[in-house]
């Protein structure tokens, strides 16, 4: 992961995707907060919490999940959260 992101192609063909496995990517578009998926419970230091996974809607109408990071289990209801998150 020590590389540098590449952007990722609208159109992605089945020979491309060993080269953006596992690969940091340059992607635009508007999540859609209302498909939010929450991934755990797992513990975090010591702490019970969730990863954040949010569909991103690409400008062709497509969509992937973008793992957003990891919050405490109390900031699993989205009115806790800061607006940032």
């Amino acid at each position: 992961m020590h590389q540098n992101p590449i952007p990722l192609p609208l159109k992605l063909k089945e020979s491309d995707l060993d080269e953006h496995q596992f690969r940091k990517v340059i992607v635009y578009g508007l999540f859609d907060h209302d498909k939010e998926m929450l991934v755990g419970p797992k513990v975090k230091d010591g702490n019970v919490g969730h990863d954040v996974v949010t569909p991103l809607i690409r400008e062709d109408g497509s969509r992937i999940l973008v793992k957003r990071g990891w919050i405490k289990k109390e900031f699993a209801n989205k009115s806790t959260r800061p607006e940032s998150l």
